[in-house]
């Protein structure tokens, strides 16, 4: 599978969270961008993280 991500997408995945006062990882700012741009439901336990982003969120550890 191939994922659409470049510089234009990663500034746009990171605006919600720079408004918001957020730090953040480049590291977390390129997954949040990679789910934002093919329209990906992004699977992490660590959802607070990326709650300013804007994105789906799944944590699998929540359970049902």
């Amino acid at each position: 599978m191939n994922l659409l991500l470049d510089t234009n997408v990663l500034s746009e995945a990171q605006r919600p969270a720079r408004w918001g006062g957020i730090g953040f990882s480049v590291m977390d700012g390129l997954f949040a961008a990679a789910a934002l741009a093919n329209t990906l439901t992004l699977v992490t336990r660590t959802v607070k993280d990326f709650a300013a982003f804007g994105i789906p969120l799944l944590n699998p550890w929540d359970g049902p």
